[in-house]
């Protein structure tokens, strides 16, 4: 909408571990243009971002899953930004990392607030 950006992860466990999410961020990453016109990461801007909605939760059994949403505030970047997520976990190696274009983000569709939930 125009308030926020809402994100809704669906993490499931196919280890034989439990998985205790530990931290979750956010970071807009615009790419610069280099001279020849590709992107460049390198030459890239960085902006972390807190979120304003978090579900406390934290802990996936084995075999199971769990949602996790988030409410952003609203972040404009380059075409070829990208919001990237880490989900690490507590006392442990494991971590996630995802990279969300920010064209995916441009072309998702606004949330009516009248039908949400229907």
């Amino acid at each position: 909408d125009n308030q926020a950006t809402y994100l809704r992860f669906i993490l499931e466990n196919q280890s034989s571990i439990l998985y205790d999410l530990d931290y979750v961020s956010f970071t807009y990453i615009e790419k610069k243009k280099k001279r020849n016109r590709k992107y460049n990461s390198v030459n890239a801007g960085y902006q972390d971002i807190e979120p304003r909605i978090k579900i406390e939760n934290s802990t996936i059994e084995s075999g199971k899953s769990k949602v996790f949403s988030y409410a952003l505030p609203l972040y404009s970047t380059a075409e070829a930004g990208v919001l990237q997520v880490i989900f690490r976990e507590k006392a442990g190696l494991r971590s996630i990392s995802l990279d969300i274009p920010f064209k995916k983000i441009l072309n998702s569709t606004l949330l009516n607030h009248q039908n949400y939930g229907k």
